[in-house]
């Protein structure tokens, strides 16, 4: 494998694009729901490349640890953000580290389908997913906002438009602005390019409208400079002040790495965080303690070092796969040991109800 170096042009060049979509995002994607609630799943859209999005499926064959090590990496520090900490308060699905275990083996296994399948076959699997994710974010949206009828159009909402581009930006910027962080160190333009207009096409089936979906240009560059943005403006400010409820939200992140902990044998999950929040310079520190103990391989050296080799990543891809597999089998016998280790409920309901989308958006 030969390291190359992937670089986005001068930002002064589409300066002009990222200042529009990120005002958007800021002034108007906060009021639109994160996703239509007379929709089960959006239609085909017109700019649908199939070729580019199976070449993107195919690339991910070849980096799928690498890739859901960015995911979970992004989904991590991503909780944090204040306006994502209520709806997942209010529907107590993140309170135990049991349902945490629950709640994202289940995403990573959906994120694992979508990358399979075709997304646009009727009666294929990665349609019923989405569809499944779609139901529940519509039911979230409805029960934790006031009815339809009520809603003024200028008042921000809970798990907005904005809200899903946060859960998009978690998801795809770790990959997009540091891949060799994430162990992938030969990615080109192409590549990168395809990646993008899989998830523009990912994220259109969840929900989010073309105006505000940060990977709909296609473009590197433009992907690029809107997430470097949105990390700038928003994630490492929170990060920097981490009031209520950003430190329940960053608590709820070392949370779930302590649950997908069974799905990595190779390192420590919250190190994992650790190392991303060092890569990103964000000011906050996580380190949570396994309860069953074995020698970590250090995180950084297997990204930067181990994951040069491609054989490395055939193997780790192997194990991983394996991995999810298993514990999709195991769920509910996984889940009730975490009951027994850890019973408290550290997600407190009354933050759904103390707070308003309007002031915590305020960072």
């Amino acid at each position: 494998m030969v390291a190359t170096q992937l670089t986005p042009c001068s930002e002064e060049k589409i300066r002009e694009k990222v200042d529009k979509l990120y005002h958007g995002l800021r002034k108007k994607a906060v009021c639109v729901p994160g996703i239509d609630e007379n929709t089960r799943m959006p239609e085909k859209p017109s700019w649908y490349n199939e070729e580019k999005f199976k070449r993107a499926q195919q690339w991910v064959r070849t980096y799928f640890t690498s890739v859901f090590i960015g995911h979970m990496a992004g989904l991590s520090l991503g909780f944090m953000m204040p306006s994502l900490v209520p709806p997942m308060a209010h529907t107590q699905s993140h309170s135990k580290v049991s349902k945490l275990f629950r709640r994202y083996l289940n995403t990573v296994l959906y994120i694992k389908l979508w990358y399979e399948n075709d997304p646009y076959d009727e009666d294929g699997i990665a349609r019923q997913a989405f569809r499944k994710v779609n139901f529940l974010h519509k039911f979230i949206i409805k029960k934790i906002n006031p009815p339809k009828e009520e809603r003024e159009e200028d008042n921000p909402l809970w798990l907005s438009q904005y809200d899903m581009v946060l859960i998009e930006w978690s998801i795809i910027a770790p990959i997009l602005l540091n891949p060799k962080a994430c162990g992938i160190h030969d990615m080109t333009r192409s590549q990168a390019e395809d990646l993008i207009h899989y998830w523009a096409i990912t994220t259109h089936n969840v929900g989010i409208k073309e105006e505000f979906n940060i990977m709909r240009s296609g473009n590197y560059d433009e992907a690029y400079y809107i997430c470097k943005r949105l990390l700038d403006k928003d994630i490492r400010p929170v990060a920097t002040a981490l009031k209520a409820p950003a430190d329940v939200g960053f608590e709820e992140g070392l949370k779930m790495t302590l649950s997908l902990q069974p799905l990595c044998p190779i390192f420590n999950l919250s190190d994992l965080m650790r190392h991303w929040a060092v890569v990103w310079s964000l000011p906050v520190d996580s380190k949570i303690t396994w309860k069953y103990q074995f020698p970590h391989m250090p995180v950084a050296w297997v990204l930067d070092y181990l994951c040069q080799f491609r054989a490395w990543h055939w193997i780790m891809n192997v194990v991983f796969r394996y991995i999810m597999v298993r514990s999709g089998k195991q769920m509910d016998e996984i889940a009730e040991d975490f009951d027994k280790q850890y019973p408290d409920n550290f997600m407190p309901f009354e933050l759904s109800k103390e707070l308003k989308p309007q002031l915590v958006l305020q960072y």
